[in-house]
């Protein structure tokens, strides 16, 4: 799944399989973290579920795993949000929010467009495209608005453009008298003003609006690439856009024993999707039945492989004239819960 990209993430239809019912769970109405040991299968089940919202859109789309239509899935693998990689924490809120409406809006004009975009008005479309500029101009006016002291204009203007802000006098609400001989004092500071998320939201409701997005699952996977305290931070900002009445729910990747998440409240902020063995041991109630469980979906998984790389082949007859039971035993054994294995 790791090397599947947007453009043939419909494969994954064709051999998924949900033993365990976890795609019901991760697309309920609840924010969800995806916890499981390396090679469980937390990022193939995210894959999944943003790929049954893309099934969404269809005309003629049923579900065994969600009730609406036109759900729009945001995929954001944090590992590759270049913001996160760097040492300093400075302005991360700002950062962080730009990448995700970036991937939003990326998402909503290319991956979709097939089903979605081209039924818009071209009014519509440019008016959703027009609200991706505001939000994007809110984020930033709205992380830096407060200048105090004497400053250089020019630096102003320089220090501005780099993250796009049109720098005026007025713009920047400098109260200050600023003549020639104050253009090359530099003497100045910014003061970080917390961003509303209400009015953030509100943009966003109107996107969904115009666009007829009944919900929003944004998939954050390799949470667990972030070191603590991004982590940290991240579960800060997390706690103030959860917010169910708009129907966007958030579901975040995790390892086992390697995440934080902070002041958020597990089981009442973010409820726990389990990939674990021991979690198919304790839903079947014992060992031995959670094994029988583990060989089954083994099976289950080698046959719909088999079926889609090799149509003219069953599963037993590679193995020939082997012992396709103790075959089976030995492969479960194996993998122990880790379906990458």
């Amino acid at each position: 799944t790791e090397y599947k990209d947007h453009n043939d993430i419909k494969e994954l239809n064709k051999f998924y399989i949900d033993k365990f019912n976890y795609l019901f769970n991760i697309l309920s109405n609840k924010n969800n973290f995806i916890v499981g040991r390396r090679g469980t299968g937390k990022t193939t089940l995210l894959y999944r579920a943003y790929l049954e919202c893309m099934l969404s859109f269809g005309k003629k789309y049923k579900s065994d795993f969600i009730s609406t239509n036109n759900n729009l899935g945001i995929y954001i693998d944090l590992n590759k949000i270049n913001t996160l990689k760097n040492d300093s924490d400075e302005n991360f809120e700002r950062d962080f929010l730009l990448d995700l409406i970036k991937e939003f809006r990326e998402q909503v004009n290319i991956f979709w467009k097939p089903n979605m975009i081209q039924q818009l008005l071209v009014d519509s479309k440019n008016e959703v495209e027009n609200i991706f500029k505001e939000i994007e101009n809110l984020i930033i006016n709205g992380q830096i608005v407060d200048i105090v002291g004497n400053m250089s204009l020019e630096k102003l203007k320089k220090d501005n453009l780099k993250i796009g802000v049109g720098a005026t006098e007025t713009s920047a609400k400098i109260n200050l008298s600023i003549d020639n001989e104050e253009e090359s004092k530099n003497n100045y500071e910014v003061r970080p003003i917390e961003l509303s998320v209400s009015i953030f939201y509100d943009k966003l409701s109107k996107i969904k609006e115009k666009a007829k997005i009944n919900q929003i699952f944004i998939f954050l996977d390799e949470y667990s690439s972030l070191n603590e305290i991004k982590q940290i931070k991240l579960s800060q900002l997390l706690k103030k856009l959860f917010d169910s009445r708009i129907n966007i729910y958030y579901k975040i990747g995790v390892i086992a024993d390697n995440y934080n998440f902070g002041e958020l409240r597990l089981d009442r902020d973010l409820h726990e999707i389990s990939l674990d063995l021991d979690m198919i041991i304790s839903s079947a109630g014992s060992i031995e039945k959670g094994f029988e469980h583990l060989s089954s979906f083994i099976q289950s998984l080698l046959e719909q492989r088999v079926k889609y790389f090799l149509p003219e082949n069953k599963l037993d007859d590679i193995f020939l004239d082997k012992n396709f039971d103790e075959i089976m035993l030995e492969l479960t054994k194996a993998s122990m819960g880790v379906s990458r294995t």
